[in-house]
């Protein structure tokens, strides 16, 4: 799942989907740099 940063209510929304899944129990968030132009880093 591609989590973007170009417009802030994306960036927002990215993080909540993060912070959720936390949440839920994962435990492995892959942010390898080429996702996301290393937005997701």
């Amino acid at each position: 799942m591609h989590l973007t940063a170009t417009r802030a209510a994306a960036r927002e929304d990215a993080i909540s989907v993060a912070r959720r899944a936390v949440e839920l129990g994962v435990t492995l968030i892959d942010t390898a740099h080429m996702y996301g132009w290393g937005a997701n880093e």
